[in-house]
């Protein structure tokens, strides 16, 4: 998939388009972000950590279009959700919104791509800056609850779905 989202891009360029692929690690090292350490690099995939904001994430890529720089996330669905897709999923804001601030880049670009036939379908999402603010203040929310060694109190209406993968899943269980 990233292959061929790869060569959308190169056809778009060879067909006199300004639009390029950035490499990640290229443009993290060009820009002097210091603050975001390069992990890992698999294909066009780079992992990333942010040291301010304690934050791992990984990040499909950027792209150069018109001189304008946009964050790439591809995201593969089945059929029946890709043919309901209208536009970004709120499920994806989040993502969108901490790669805007650790990039400091001010568009998303989310490829939804159908994993039974390959479709795409791309949307921009642009967070405001009280979305960002919300993630960075979240954040650093967070972080001071485990500096103090203290649990957060419990959102409400959190689906189980969410606490599969949570590594404080079982104290949380412990403090209700």
């Amino acid at each position: 998939i990233h292959e061929r989202t790869q060569k959308y891009v190169d056809d778009m360029k060879n067909n006199g388009f300004d639009c390029e692929y950035i490499n990640v690690a290229d443009y993290v090292k060009q820009r002097n972000l210091d603050y975001l350490e390069i992990v890992d690099q698999k294909g066009m995939e780079t992992k990333l950590y942010h040291k301010t904001l304690n934050m791992s994430f990984l990040c499909d890529g950027i792209i150069r279009y018109k001189n304008k720089y946009y964050i790439l996330e591809l995201k593969t669905e089945s059929s029946f959700k890709w043919q309901e897709r209208k536009g970004v999923d709120p499920k994806h804001y989040a993502q969108g919104t901490a790669y805007s601030v650790a990039f400091k880049i001010d568009q998303v670009i989310f490829v939804y791509i159908n994993r039974d036939i390959l479709d795409m379908k791309s949307y921009i999402f642009e967070p405001t800056q009280e979305m960002k603010d919300e993630m960075i203040n979240k954040i650093l929310e967070c972080d001071n609850y485990v500096k103090d060694n203290k649990l957060p109190p419990i959102p409400e209406n959190v689906p189980k779905s969410s606490c599969t993968y949570c590594s404080w899943r079982n104290s949380c269980r412990q403090s209700d």
